[in-house]
């Protein structure tokens, strides 16, 4: 969770605050008769300071236009400065249930899953608020992957762990990998060598330094979704992790992969993604949009530890419809890989 400190919130909230004045009920050609009530209090609160006129002109908004989910942001921003999380929840699954589909249900659903973990009451209101929408299909996409994201951080806060799990395994989060390697020594020169897991066939065991015996390829469990390379040989880099994943209905789906590492993810041998750490600062999630077959694929991941301590990894395939995840994966075995499924 990323933590802001008070003056970097402050023009965060003014930021979405005048977002929310471009974008909410009618507009005007200025600040005078034809403004919308959410311009108004966005210039109340950002320009004078003004908490209380902010506030007027919200409620007034919300009066008007009960739905409108830009007002309901400017309510939950608001909330937020009151130090009134419950309220800040209210107006969040508000704003995210009027408009499923527009940029600002992103922006809230981020939100709510940091509010999950203040306290089990809250959770127990976000999992309430979003479980319907999820259920009903209002969500597709990556609004649909952060939803059930808020669902499994309120799942866990309330010490409900099998909910989480079952989340996760909505959101096609992967829980088992085989492990192969170290293979190299270079992180960074040694991200674009060939080694034979890019081959085809997950080899039994990967070379070790003269003296020491072979390592072998190894099963591992991730059942919270994310895997980390710590207590790998410390001898060497370029891991590779492998997982044969089974789709009962194919189409379209959302690749997340999120990781502090340098990384190359691919599908059936297609490169898919890439984060070179070394080269600058790349974000560390991506969403990359899919399309698959039904039937087995293998999915690779390229794995460098190089000098950064934080070598954890999630990725996670998700259907683009937002329905629940179809995907049945395991770790991969030695060996050749499954033929795979025609490319659609």
């Amino acid at each position: 969770m990323i933590v802001l400190p008070p003056r970097r919130l402050a023009v965060a909230a003014a930021a979405l605050l005048a977002l929310a004045a471009g974008c909410a009920g009618p507009r005007g050609g200025g600040q005078g008769h034809g403004a919308s009530g959410t311009a108004r209090a966005a210039e109340a609160l950002v320009l004078r300071n003004d908490a209380a006129a902010a506030q007027a002109g919200v409620s007034r908004a919300l009066a008007r236009r009960g739905e409108d989910p830009w007002a309901h942001l400017g309510a939950a921003l608001l909330a937020r400065r009151a130090l009134d999380a419950a309220a800040e929840v209210r107006h969040l699954v508000a704003a995210s249930a009027a408009a499923p589909t527009d940029p600002v249900a992103l922006v809230a659903l981020r939100r709510l899953s940091e509010l999950a973990e203040e306290s089990p009451a809250r959770a127990a209101e976000i999992e309430a608020g979003l479980a319907p929408l999820v259920d009903a299909g209002r969500f597709a996409g990556l609004a649909a992957y952060r939803a059930r994201i808020a669902r499994v951080t309120a799942a866990e806060v309330r010490g409900d762990h099998p909910r989480a799990a079952a989340l996760r395994r909505a959101n096609g989060a992967v829980t088992a990998w085989a492990c192969s390697g170290p293979w190299a020594r270079y992180h960074a020169l040694d991200l674009d060598a060939p080694f034979p897991p890019e081959e085809g066939a997950l080899p039994d065991a990967a070379p070790a330094p003269a003296g020491l015996p072979p390592r072998p390829t190894r099963a591992l469990a991730a059942p919270d979704g994310t895997i980390t390379l710590e207590g790998e040989p410390p001898d060497a880099d370029v891991f590779y992790l492998a997982a044969d994943v089974t789709l009962a209905r194919g189409g379209r789906y959302l690749l997340t992969v999120g990781t502090a590492a340098s990384v190359r993810v691919s599908i059936d041998g297609v490169a898919v993604h890439e984060r070179r750490d070394f080269s600058g600062t790349p974000s560390t999630l991506a969403h990359r949009p899919v399309e698959l077959a039904p039937g087995a694929h293998r999915l690779l991941v390229k794995l460098t530890r190089g000098t950064s301590p934080r070598s954890g990894l999630h990725v996670a395939l998700s259907r683009e419809d937002g329905a629940a995840s179809d995907a049945e994966i395991a770790a991969a075995r030695p060996g050749a890989a499954p033929p795979h499924a025609p490319a659609l």
